[in-house]
């Protein structure tokens, strides 16, 4: 599939400064990259964040952008390629038949991504989707060269950072290492953990309890000048006991709630992660089979996994929250400081 311009997402001819873009573009593709194909992050020049006006008429841009860099060409090339850290197989818990936490990522990536194609593109006849190769930590399988992928996630998991095994310890020195080589990198649930853990920070039994049902997490400061657009508070699916305690030195806390302090971290460039999970709003039945799972093991209070059960159909902001992590690992949301 052709490369798609911002403008001719719009229906619009290029204008004069979409043609220097575009130029600009391709003499980067030339010069000696990580991926020759792959265009560089947009940037938009600011040292505050804009009004919200002017944030809300810069997104249909911003997610052109994203359209473009996951689309590729015919042959693949260009595509946005993910390396998914998976921590934990789900099918070890809900059934052989269970999607694992990397497929349920893709899905709803691919999701959101066919939505924003549907409406910046209506002509688009296929739509956009995102590469995503899939490696089992726990059986310390990994990426021979994370260079060769445009960023890095880490996926949830039913153990605790703080357990002292042995592929728990590989994967928090592996991020270390993704830390010193810059890779762009996402933290979900106990990936949100892990990243915090390796990087100086202090997780443990969040002293305030569980959170396992659809919860809604306010945006700090922080966060209002990172995301984009600004939400107030964003609602997520919610499943975990430990909580990161103190943030790593050089994040930002971008969210919070009266439950868990840290809802969402930021490192520039480096590292966003969520204490929720936007892939289970894609598919809450499997939320439902790991309250399930809780219940018989007595792993949480029998009222919470009854309330978690009442909010499974409840809306939330998945969508939003998935976009953020395109933009970040489009370099969007870098532009912001």
């Amino acid at each position: 599939m052709a490369r798609l311009s911002p403008s001719q997402c719009r229906g619009q001819a290029p204008p004069a400064h979409e043609k220097s873009n575009a130029a600009a573009a391709a003499a980067h593709r030339n010069a000696p990259q990580r991926h020759p194909d792959f265009n560089p992050p947009i940037t938009i020049p600011t040292s505050h964040t804009p009004p919200s006006h002017i944030q809300a008429a810069c997104i249909p841009t911003l997610f052109c952008r994203i359209i473009v860099c996951v689309c590729g060409d015919e042959m693949g090339r260009g595509s946005l390629r993910l390396a998914v850290l998976e921590c934990d197989q789900l099918q070890n818990y809900l059934g052989g038949n269970s999607d694992g936490y990397s497929k349920l990522l893709q899905t709803a990536f691919n999701q959101v991504l066919k939505n924003a194609a549907r409406v910046l593109h209506p002509q688009m006849t296929v739509p956009p989707t995102l590469s995503f190769t899939a490696f089992d930590v726990k059986a310390e399988k990994y990426p021979e060269d994370f260079l060769a992928f445009d960023g890095v996630l880490i996926t949830g998991s039913l153990s605790g950072v703080y357990d002292g095994d042995a592929w728990i310890q590989r994967l928090l020195n592996v991020i270390r290492e993704l830390d010193n080589m810059k890779v762009k990198t996402v933290g979900i649930s106990f990936g949100h953990q892990a990243i915090a853990e390796a990087l100086g920070g202090h997780v443990g039994r969040n002293p305030k309890g569980s959170e396992v049902s659809v919860r809604k997490a306010q945006v700090t400061k922080e966060g209002a000048r990172v995301f984009l657009p600004t939400f107030k508070e964003f609602r997520l699916h919610y499943h975990h006991n430990d909580a990161i305690l103190t943030l790593p030195p050089g994040f930002l806390n971008l969210a919070t709630n009266n439950v868990t302090e840290f809802q969402s971290t930021y490192k520039r460039q480096q590292f966003l992660t969520f204490c929720g999970h936007p892939e289970y709003s894609h598919n809450p039945e499997v939320l439902e089979k790991l309250l399930g799972y809780d219940r018989e093991k007595l792993w949480v209070p029998e009222q919470l996994v009854e309330h978690g059960l009442t909010t499974l159909s409840q809306q939330t902001d998945y969508e939003w929250v998935i976009k953020q992590i395109l933009l970040f690992f489009t370099g969007a949301l870098d532009s912001f400081p």
